[in-house]
């Protein structure tokens, strides 16, 4: 959740200019959330059956 200021820090330190770095650390911070949430994704693009067969509710047939 602090990625823009640990990046804004890093920026700082190795002597970039301050508005350089506010700028670079949001545009870095938004490509990094950008990757975990489109090519990242939290889940798998499934085939829309349940795994392992048929896991639905027994008949009362």
């Amino acid at each position: 959740m602090y990625y823009c200021l640990v990046l804004y820090g890093l920026l700082v330190t190795v002597g970039v200019a301050l508005t350089a770095s506010v700028a670079l650390a949001s545009v870095l911070s938004a490509g990094l959330i950008g990757h975990a949430i489109f090519v990242r994704a939290p889940i798998g693009a499934g085939t829309g059956e349940p795994a392992g067969g048929d896991a639905g509710f027994p008949s009362a047939d």
